[in-house]
């Protein structure tokens, strides 16, 4: 879609030109975001931490790489949620307007954090996006329907052949009394024809709707467990941004 092509690299673009700055000069970089790292690397549960330069060079990769990942329209929803998780970090470490007491530059940084809450937002957008495909979710039900439907039309051809074998049989039946024992016989193998074929069209049935049932599961779960995670990083940034805004 046209609109895509023109969104995603207008949306990708400042996060290009941060990241590229950010490789050009890391040390100072690092010493305006240093107090925030430093804060960060105490909570993180490793022994060996690594340099706040070696922090913002891996920073300034990541929104590079999927900042034009994003921009070519390759693994979008991936790259937005890349960009989305180095936002954060980067917002608590250069605009915490609460801490600057002169009021011009406390306007000015509380700009610059609206301005990023307001690419947040896009990228969750954009993260979201399915290009106007299915979700797994959606597809899953399309899957399950379609199985249903072609079990219920396996089950009433089911249904007709059974039908259609003893129609048969009585009428093999009462010409068996025109035409003796041998009508009998060709009746009973016709019959044995039908109710066999009937059966295994009921079984092909129940296989199918077992497959479908098996699908279906996989994507519910696959898709619990896609919310549940956005769901915790969500719940994680919120906790983040409070801990950080509360004076």
């Amino acid at each position: 879609m046209l609109l895509r092509r023109i969104a995603r690299p207008l949306l990708a673009g400042i996060f290009i030109s941060g990241g590229v700055a950010a490789l050009r000069d890391p040390e100072g970089h690092a010493k305006l975001a240093a107090e925030t790292l430093d804060k960060v690397t105490e909570l993180a549960p490793v022994d060996e931490i690594p340099s706040n330069v070696t922090l913002v060079k891996v920073d300034a990769a990541v929104k590079v790489g999927a900042g034009l990942l994003l921009a070519t329209g390759r693994t979008p929803r991936l790259a937005a949620s890349a960009l989305a998780a180095s936002l954060v970090p980067t917002t608590l470490a250069g605009h915490r307007f609460w801490e600057v007491h002169e009021p011009h530059q406390r306007m000015e940084q509380q700009v610059h954090f609206l301005k990023n809450l307001a690419l947040l937002g896009g990228l969750m957008l954009a993260s979201a996006d399915t290009a106007g495909k299915p979700s797994l979710a959606r597809r899953a039900r399309r899957s399950t329907a379609a199985t249903a439907k072609r079990s219920r039309r396996a089950g009433k051809l089911g249904g007709q052949l059974v039908d259609a074998a003893g129609r048969v049989g009585e009428q093999a039946s009462d010409a068996a009394g025109q035409y003796g024992p041998k009508a009998v016989e060709l009746a009973g193998r016709a019959n044995k024809r039908l109710v066999g074929r009937s059966k295994k069209a009921r079984a092909k049935a129940e296989k199918l709707t077992a497959k479908a049932s098996k699908r279906a599961e996989k994507a519910a779960k696959r898709s619990r467990r896609a919310n549940r995670d956005a769901k915790k990083v969500s719940r994680k940034a919120r906790k983040q941004l409070a801990k950080r805004i509360r004076p």
